[in-house]
C-alpha cells in the first residue's frame, strides 16, 4: 500500500518537518524556495515532470509546488497526474505569469493554492501554510467521508464510479461558476456523499426494475432528509456541505422538487451544481430500465430543463465545458 503523508505534520509541527517538493525547469527559483521554506519544511526539487513523479513514488509528500509556464505547459499536466495518483498530497501552482486560464485549469485539476512569479518569501510562507492547513482538514474529513462512501457501496455496488464522476464534474462546474479554490475542494470531496441517505432505502426499492409505487417513491425520496440527518451534526465544513448537498440535490429550479420545494436562489449553489452533475452521469449510463443516452441526447435533455429542473447558469457551465466534462466522465467510467 502506498505510504501517505502524516496529516499531523502538515503545518510543519510534530517530530519531523512536513515534506514539500518543488518543480521548475528553471532551477534558479529553487534558491528562493529553499531560503523561504527550508527552516520550516523539508524541501526537495525536480526540474521535470518525470523526475517529480519518480521522487513522489519514492516517499510521501505533504505538498508539491508545481511550476507552470503557460496554460499548455507540462506543469499543468503534472498537476493532473499528481492529483490522480497522489490524492493525499496538496498542490500549489507557481505560475510564470498571473494568467486566469492557468488558475481555472489548475483548480479544476485539483490544485489547492496558487502563486505567481516573481516570488517573495512572505507570499510563499503564507501560501504554503494555508495550503497545508487546507490539506490537513481535507484528509481528516476524508476519512469520515470514505467510511460513509463505503456504506453506500455496500448497499449499491455501482455507486463508486458514479460518485467519482459526480465529484469531478461538480468541481469543474464549481470552478467555472466562480467558487474559490477552498469551496471547489470542499465540493469535490462532499459531492460523493449526495446519496448517503440511500443506505436507509430497502434494496428492493432501490434496485426495483419496474416503476415504483407511490409509497415506494415517497420512501425513495426520504434519502435526501436521511442523508442530511446523518451528516448535519458534524463540525466539519466538508460534512456540513455534504449535508446541504444531500438535502437539496433533488430540489428543482422552478420549485417543483423535493423535499422542501425550494426554488431558484433558495437552493444552495452546491445543491444546484450536484443536481446537474448527477443527471449528466445518470443520462450517459446504462440503467436496468433503459440504455444510456448519447452525449447529444443527454446534453439536449439537460438543456431542455434549463430554468425548470436546473439552474440556467449551471447548465451553461456544463455546455460551455462539455469536452472537459466528457473527459472527466470517461476517466471515471474506465
Amino acid at each position: 500500500m502506498e505510504d501517505k503523508p502524516d496529516a499531523s505534520r502538515a503545518e510543519g509541527g510534530g517530530s519531523e518537518k512536513a515534506h514539500v517538493l518543488a518543480t521548475d525547469d528553471q532551477p534558479d527559483a529553487f534558491d528562493l524556495i529553499e531560503r523561504s521554506l527550508g527552516e520550516t519544511y523539508n524541501c526537495k526539487f525536480a526540474t521535470c515532470a518525470s523526475a517529480a513523479l519518480e521522487i513522489l513514488e519514492s516517499q510521501p509528500f505533504h505538498l508539491v509546488l508545481c511550476s507552470v509556464q503557460r496554460p499548455d505547459d507540462w506543469g499543468l499536466g503534472l498537476v493532473g497526474k499528481i492529483a490522480r495518483a497522489f490524492p493525499d498530497t496538496g498542490i500549489v501552482v507557481v505560475a510564470a505569469v498571473d494568467d486566469l486560464r492557468v488558475v481555472q485549469r489548475a483548480h479544476r485539476l485539483g490544485a489547492c493554492g496558487y502563486v505567481s512569479k516573481p516570488l517573495w518569501s512572505g507570499q510563499l510562507l503564507i501560501t504554503v501554510a494555508n495550503a497545508l492547513r487546507q490539506q490537513q482538514l481535507k484528509l481528516a474529513a476524508r476519512e469520515a467521508a470514505e467510511n460513509l462512501a463505503g456504506a453506500i457501496e455496500m448497499h449499491n455496488p455501482d455507486a463508486p464510479r458514479h460518485l467519482a464522476v459526480v465529484a469531478s464534474i461538480s468541481a469543474l462546474l464549481g470552478s467555472e461558476l466562480g467558487l474559490d479554490a477552498e469551496q471547489v475542494a470542499l465540493l469535490r470531496a462532499a459531492a460523493p456523499m449526495h446519496d448517503v441517505g440511500t443506505i436507509a432505502v430497502p434494496a428492493g426499492v432501490l434496485h426495483k426494475r419496474d416503476r415504483l409505487t407511490e409509497s415506494e417513491r415517497r420512501h425513495m425520496q426520504t434519502h435526501t432528509t436521511v442523508g442530511h440527518q446523518i451528516l448535519v451534526d458534524s463540525e466539519s465544513a466538508l460534512l456540513k456541505m455534504a449535508a446541504t448537498i444531500a438535502l437539496t440535490h433533488h430540489e428543482r429550479f422552478d420549485g417543483s422538487g423535493y423535499p422542501r420545494g425550494l426554488r431558484a436562489g433558495e437552493i444552495p449553489i452546491e445543491g444546484r451544481i450536484v443536481a446537474v452533475a448527477d443527471a449528466f452521469d445518470a443520462l450517459l449510463t446504462d440503467k436496468h430500465h433503459r440504455p444510456a443516452f448519447t452525449v447529444e441526447e443527454a446534453t439536449q435533455m439537460i438543456v431542455q430543463e434549463r430554468g425548470a429542473h436546473f439552474d440556467p447558469d449551471v447548465v451553461d457551465a456544463l455546455v460551455g465545458n462539455l469536452d472537459e466534462a466528457l473527459a472527466l466522465w470517461s476517466a471515471g467510467a474506465e
